[in-house]
């Protein structure tokens, strides 16, 4: 086996001078004065050292549960026979034109190619043990995250419409099935291309970022949990049945795509408590996603609607795509029934 954490392919030509029709291997996370430290971070090359398999812990693949018992109404009639959902397909319409799941999973792949290694030890780290980059595939299941906002005005900029916009989460797993990490693709970004398997971008593209950022998956885990396993844990812990069809939430764009939740509608409410506040509430939605302080273990949130409770979320866009200009305050305007904000809680036991 390789030392090498990962594998290269030979360099492509420089492109020829003046304007490109294609622009190849060019900064995938660059961002011009963006504020935003993830996407600075993602740019800095991280030296690859060597390293073996054979102290590194390892991890069973993490098995998606049968949910018939948990669930009720439209969420049991959209159960396979092997009781795990078949959610429907995204809907890809709007104004701006979206990716779809094989293109970006073949872009996924392109850019785990092409510029996962400039930060590969940071993606071990996250993921708890040695990755072997030759060992590495899709994952089959492959989700697609709403943007909990609408969809921002065409005055944005594509990077900071990608950062509001839906995701593609495509994961890659070993031979084994074990979840290594997470490529999101941001679903906005159709002017990001591939050309005998690179990546690169259109010619008319003058400023990107946010199309991806890639993350280590813990051991034992996978992002996003799979809906049959939230499922599972809210309704062994309420006692109640969920009856919708599971859907993926991003939180706030202060968050990466890999912590989208999923929404489930209960039966009936059931007591919560605000590990925040100790407020107590009773709620029938509750969501499930990945827990920021323990990433290999999940979390319960509530929605919060209280208007005025934040300020308003602000992007900060580039006009005009000149990057020149001084940067213009856009307000973002939350989807119709997606919550202000969401707040991790405790279930408690059912009041009699």
């Amino acid at each position: 086996m390789s030392s090498r954490r990962f594998r290269t392919s030979p360099s492509a030509a420089a492109p020829a001078q003046g304007t490109p029709p294609f622009v190849e291997h060019a900064p995938l996370f660059r961002a011009y004065r963006c504020s935003w430290s993830v996407v600075l971070v993602l740019s800095c090359v991280i030296e690859l050292t060597a390293c073996t398999e054979s102290s590194q812990p390892t991890a069973a693949p993490v098995t998606r549960a049968n949910a018939a018992a948990y669930v009720t109404g439209a969420a049991a009639r959209s159960l396979n026979a092997e009781g795990q959902f078949v959610l429907p397909s995204p809907n890809l319409s709007g104004p701006y034109p979206q990716l779809t799941k094989a293109q970006a999973v073949a872009l996924a792949t392109g850019i785990l190619r092409d510029f996962a290694r400039f930060i590969w030890k940071g993606i071990e780290a996250e993921h708890g043990a040695f990755i072997d980059s030759a060992d590495l595939r899709p994952c089959p299941e492959v989700y697609y995250a709403e943007s909990p906002y609408q969809p921002p005005g065409a005055s944005v900029d594509r990077m900071h419409r990608n950062f509001a916009g839906p995701y593609w989460l495509v994961s890659f797993c070993s031979s084994a099935g074990v979840a290594q990490l997470s490529v999101p693709v941001a679903a906005y970004a159709t002017n990001m291309i591939l050309r005998n398997g690179h990546v690169g971008w259109t010619k008319d593209t003058r400023i990107r970022g946010a199309e991806t950022f890639p993350k280590g998956i813990p051991l034992g885990t996978t992002y996003p949990v799979a809906p049959e396993n939230a499922v599972e844990l809210v309704a062994s812990e309420t006692g109640r049945r969920v009856k919708n069809v599971p859907e993926l939430i991003q939180r706030t764009i202060g968050y990466p795509p890999q912590y989208a939740v999923w929404k489930l509608v209960l039966d009936a409410p059931v007591p919560v408590r605000v590990l925040a506040t100790a407020a107590e509430s009773d709620d029938s939605v509750l969501y499930v996603g990945a827990d920021e302080f323990s990433p290999n273990k999940l979390a319960v949130f509530r929605g919060n609607t209280v208007p005025g409770r934040e300020p308003p979320e602000i992007l900060r866009s580039i006009p005009d795509h000149d990057v020149h200009k001084p940067r213009v305050r856009v307000p973002l305007v939350r989807s119709t029934g997606v919550p202000r904000d969401f707040e991790r809680v405790a279930i408690l036991p059912t009041r009699r």
